[in-house]
């Protein structure tokens, strides 16, 4: 199904990539000016609240248009009625993709945006492409590889010094994961704004993006299950007498497959998560769960 859907998304873009191209869009040069890059950077500042001001029905797209205002405010200050028609456009028009990748496209978004100041041509309608085609391909790319790879990998080490008290663990996740995408979120919106969707489709074409993709989306799984079989211990302290022999219900089900027990309460929170129970409400009944059958002396 993955391989299916970004095959799909991969033609996609490529089709809007040609359209595209008939336009003609120029791309800034690689020395930006020093205004440019204060453009960038506070675009990625506004970026920063692309989570925050989600909604159902345009997503992220209020916090995308903020993205755009350090642009903007520029290039259109003698005419702020054009700057509020883009602003609109940009912020009544649906948006959603993985945070990281976000920066690629607003890069992108505003290279195209500066070019439709400078020439004059109304480009609104393939900006718009372009946003729409670029949404689906960047958030198979960021979640395979940063949520779903990166995240479990930086967790899975924050977790095993946590868990032996140590401090660095938590300090660890936040430094490297959340430092790092800060980063990686950065380059991300300087590479969408020189490069444009030139990039991403160069990427596709060679056939990068899917063999990276799949080979995250692999490792996220096995490091998911060494979390489970590292942290997730459950221990069956019941041992009935029968006949005057102490039978060890634990040793009976590692004998079956050791950490059984571990694997079927992860699938069946990952279940009811799946189903829209509160993850929240579920670490409590756990937690009550675990007190009761330790006063049985079951666990």
């Amino acid at each position: 199904m993955t391989c299916v859907t970004m095959n799909f998304q991969k033609n996609c873009l490529l089709l809007k990539v040609d359209n595209i191209r008939k336009e003609r869009i120029s791309l800034p040069n690689a020395e930006m000016t020093s205004q440019e890059k204060h453009i960038l950077r506070q675009s990625f500042l506004k970026n920063m609240g692309l989570m925050m001001s989600t909604n159902q029905i345009t997503s992220q797209s209020k916090a995308f248009a903020c993205s755009m205002l350090p642009g903007l405010d520029i290039w259109y200050k003698d005419d702020p009625e054009k700057k509020k028609e883009i602003f609109a456009r940009h912020a009544g028009e649906y948006f959603n993709t993985q945070t990281i990748m976000a920066g690629l496209i607003s890069g992108i978004a505003l290279a195209m945006e500066k070019q439709q100041a400078e020439s004059g041509e109304d480009l609104s309608e393939t900006i718009t492409s372009v946003k729409s085609a670029l949404m689906g391909p960047t958030a198979g790319i960021g979640d395979s590889l940063f949520n779903n790879c990166c995240r479990i990998i930086i967790a899975s080490v924050a977790i095993g010094l946590a868990a032996n008290g140590n401090l660095l663990g938590p300090l660890f996740f936040v430094v490297l994961f959340g430092g790092g995408t800060l980063i990686l979120k950065y380059l991300a919106t300087l590479i969408g704004y020189q490069q444009g969707v030139t990039f991403v489709n160069e990427a596709f074409s060679k056939g990068i993006i899917p063999i990276i993709t799949k080979a995250a989306t692999i490792l996220g799984s096995l490091m998911v299950g060494a979390l489970v079989a590292t942290n997730c211990k459950i221990n069956i302290v019941l041992a009935p007498t029968i006949n005057g022999v102490s039978l060890s219900i634990q040793e009976i089900l590692d004998g079956i497959a050791p950490g059984i027990l571990s694997i079927l309460l992860f699938f069946w929170v990952f279940s009811r998560i799946q189903k829209g129970s509160s993850p929240t409400k579920l670490i409590f009944l756990l937690m009550g769960i675990c007190i009761v059958l330790a006063f049985l002396g079951i666990f």
